[in-house]
């Protein structure tokens, strides 16, 4: 996990940040996110389902008339820790000691938000509560009462929705009037236990009580280097503190903590949630209920992806149509007939010129292709869908060797598959996180690349939408089933899930959302377009693309059954993946493959090579020759069974020929 760092210029050539920092916290999908793009005008990906952030983002801006240094985190349930990414959360607090706690709470789930504020507590840094999605409240038949939890709380609580000025005016002002939140004072002789245990210390330990808890609570991931002492002491202190407990206290000590907090968020709620009336179910629960329904559950799904194979099909193919006919056929014609030279007119607008297959083949064949799915895309997001379909397919997770965490990483491979391998971290057992990190790079194709492919089956109709469909399935199962069976067995977690409440988009964050993607994949795949296309004709007029083409042919003609063009689509997918189904979505669209030939290029493409970006993330959380050998296992397998869908569709679909 690295730090992605947008900080005030001025600051950054200095080398270092004067400013007061503020740390967002909060539980994972609690709208922290959606509350650092409100404060400082910058964006990043939000989402209805936990791990969405799995990065720190830190900003300088301006809140209140004060300038503050911003840092948005991943979400966490506590300061002892359970996973990698909680660890990488509490170093960061011991490391940069942070001067306010921007604490976001979402509406649905107070009592839990307020548990993790609790924790907080101990570390006896200023808070600011942040409750989000308070509207969403009434749908429940509850009134979140802010002014009477800051009057208990001794915080300033904030209710945040949206982005208005008004919000963001009552944000500077509670950050003025930040206040800590008192610890929970624990029973059966634990207070007086802390009170001993801390009077003994002769070292002034960082968050001193946080820390003498997470001692007497006996966290093994707390370090003597996050205390500032050695190995030794540290021990000596674990061992103190258990003979403190063995005396002073008659239960186990973690139980009594989480015993008295829940006692004090349970007080806390009857203070600040008033009942408005009967909650009743309303549309977005009841279609929540149907998504994990064993039997409304799958036809849901099937719906979900033909609607969405019609949009791009249908909506995309239209605007495309128009980019093509109205705008860059003619921009092609005139360049063909003003250009004089042959071998510019060729690099510029030939079959591999710079403007036809870079330019245009970006603009006109996969922009239209991405917008409309990141569109479709971005409703299954905001809404909680994805959390609830992995309820639905936890059966099938288990028969695959994956259970608890390991499952979401799966569904967030069909949004970024390098983000997907990245949160992998929070997955303990190294069986699960192998199987879910070979199955995210093998056969799940991301948001842009699912997008493409609907694009490209379109062009051969839905019977090869749902063939390609039903491999990939079989052959990613079939795959974590063989990976279960060959890999050492290991204790595996109880599938815990917290649901998100089922939501309406808002039309503003889908088109904002929709426009950020559009704007990365212009920022990041434009220029590789281009110089894939340069590449291209580089190789094509020394002749090596055709000494390319030969050597390939055995693979490529006779074993996969595909065009000897399909080489230059491999060669594109390996510089990025955009670029090679943009290319093979032209081919199709130009009568260039069978109905055949169209369900293979998108059954190798999706499992072959893994984008780069994702390849570094897998070596990175499996380590190198474990990530390696996924790699050349991943490549291999998706030749091999290419090659065999290619024989099978021969053999029983004659009319695919």
């Amino acid at each position: 996990m690295h730090f992605l760092c947008i900080l005030d210029k001025a600051n950054f050539q200095r080398g270092r940040v004067s400013v007061k920092k503020i740390l967002f916290t909060g539980l994972p999908n609690s709208g922290k996110t959606h509350i650092f793009n409100g404060l400082t005008g910058t964006y990043d990906i939000e989402a209805n389902y936990a791990y969405t952030t799995m990065d720190f983002r830190v900003k300088e801006h301006e809140v209140g008339g004060e300038m503050w240094q911003l840092t948005d985190s991943p979400g966490f349930h506590g300061l002892f820790i359970h996973s990698e990414e909680e660890l990488l959360l509490r170093d960061y607090i011991y490391r940069e000691r942070p001067d306010i706690l921007l604490h976001c709470i979402d509406s649905g789930r107070l009592r839990q938000g307020l548990m993790l504020a609790l924790d907080l507590a101990g570390l006896n840094i200023p808070m600011v509560i942040i409750i989000n999605h308070v509207d969403n409240t009434e749908t429940r038949g509850e009134s979140i009462l802010s002014d009477r939890l800051a009057e208990e709380t001794g915080v300033p609580v904030v209710e945040f929705d949206s982005f208005s000025i008004r919000e963001k005016e009552m944000i500077g002002q509670a950050l003025k009037t930040a206040r800590s939140l008192t610890p929970v004072h624990l029973t059966g002789g634990g207070e007086e236990v802390l009170g001993k245990f801390l009077k003994g210390l002769s070292e002034p330990l960082p968050y001193k009580k946080a820390s003498a808890l997470l001692i007497l609570q006996n966290d093994p991931t707390l370090k003597s280097r996050d205390l500032g002492i050695t190995d030794d002491r540290l021990a000596e202190l674990r061992r103190e503190g258990q003979n403190l407990l063995f005396t002073g206290v008659k239960e186990d000590f973690n139980a009594l903590v989480l015993r008295d907090r829940q006692q004090r968020v349970d007080e806390l709620a009857r203070i600040s949630l008033e009942k408005r009336g009967l909650w009743r179910e309303h549309l977005p629960e009841k279609l929540a209920a149907l998504s994990r329904h064993p039997l409304y559950g799958l036809p849901l799904l099937a719906l979900t992806l033909i609607v969405g194979y019609l949009l791009v099909v249908n909506l995309a193919g239209f605007i495309e149509g128009l980019l093509t006919g109205y705008i860059f056929d003619p921009i092609v014609v005139f360049l063909t007939d003003f250009i004089p030279y042959p071998f510019l007119r060729d690099m510029l607008v030939g079959d591999y010129g710079i403007i036809t297959l870079g330019l245009i083949a970006a603009i006109a064949t996969v922009l239209p292709v991405l917008t409309v799915f990141f569109f479709f895309f971005a409703v299954i997001e905001d809404t909680g869908y994805l959390p609830n379909l992995m309820v639905l397919l936890r059966k099938m997770g288990e028969k695959l060797g994956l259970s608890g965490k390991s499952l979401m990483p799966l569904l967030l491979g069909f949004g970024c598959k390098t983000m997907a391998t990245l949160s992998t971290k929070s997955i303990t057992s190294r069986k699960e996180k192998i199987i879910a990190i070979f199955l995210i790079g093998f056969a799940i194709p991301c948001s842009a690349q699912m997008g493409l492919n609907m694009a490209i089956l379109g062009q051969a109709g839905i019977a090869a939408f749902l063939v390609a469909l039903v491999f990939l399935i079989v052959a990613e199962t079939g795959a974590g089933l063989i990976l279960n069976r060959v890999l050492p067995a290991q204790h595996s977690f109880p599938f815990i899930q917290e649901l998100p409440p089922f939501r309406w988009p808002r039309l503003t964050a889908l088109f904002r959302k929709t426009g950020h993607r559009i704007m990365n994949f212009l920022r990041e795949s434009l220029v590789v377009f281009m110089i894939a296309a340069v590449c291209l004709y580089i190789l094509d007029v020394t002749g090596l693309l055709l000494a390319m083409k030969h050597i390939a042919a055995p693979v490529v003609v006779h074993w996969l059954g595909l065009p000897i063009d399909m080489v230059e689509g491999l060669l594109l997918i390996i510089a990025r993946n955009e670029a090679g189904a943009g290319y093979i979505l032209r081919l199709a669209s130009d009568g260039g493959l069978t109905v055949r030939q169209t369900i293979l290029a998108v059954v190798l493409t999706t499992m072959f090579v893994p984008c780069f970006a994702n390849m570094v993330a897998m070596v990175r959380e499996s380590g190198r020759k474990t990530g390696l050998l996924m790699i050349l296992a991943i490549n291999v397998s998706s030749l091999l069974l290419a090659g065999g869908l290619n024989f099978l569709i021969q053999l029983v679909w004659k009319g695919a020929n």
